[in-house]
């Protein structure tokens, strides 16, 4: 299992966690909750000696603020990766904790068809070989609900 330290900004807050990755991804958590640290001095402390951090610089970082800003009043501008990562941090926290996320309804066809088109919005060079960029159309109703699915994003409880 590979751990790494992950940071979250929400305005004026910084926190850290400890994101895992093995056969399946989440967050180091306590009592049912994302553990969170003020800096990585304590996160590293935390760790002593019975978690290995994989890399010191922090390989993820998620803006909270702009995530609730964008919820607020969702559009077609944003970016894909940061709307996909959102998600998919979203779902690795739900995983940690025991919380259902809508997000990871395998039989929820609009949920599916929604991460696909992110995903492929993100034109991974390893997937869009053909050189061309896939910019995808967003339909507002196709837009609000990807606002609503990321809006379980309190999973992320900063304070």
């Amino acid at each position: 299992m590979d751990y790494y330290i992950v940071q979250f900004n929400d305005e004026e807050i910084v926190k850290y966690a400890i994101w895992y990755t093995d056969e399946e991804d989440g967050f180091i958590n306590q009592n049912g909750r994302i553990l969170f640290f003020d800096c990585i001095k304590s996160l590293k402390e935390f760790c002593d000696n019975n978690i290995t951090i994989s890399d010191d610089e922090i390989p993820y970082v998620y803006d909270i603020g702009y995530l609730k800003k964008w919820i607020l009043s969702p559009d077609n501008r944003f970016d894909c990766s940061d709307l996909l990562d959102f998600w998919n941090a979203i779902s690795d926290a739900s995983k940690s904790i025991g919380v259902k996320f809508e997000g990871d309804d395998k039989e929820n066809e609009e949920a599916n068809r929604l991460y696909s088109k992110l995903f492929h919005g993100c034109n991974l060079s390893a997937i869009n070989t053909s050189g061309k960029k896939y910019n995808p159309e967003w339909e507002q109703k196709e837009i609000d609900c990807l606002a609503k699915i990321l809006s379980t994003y309190e999973v992320f409880v900063l304070i």
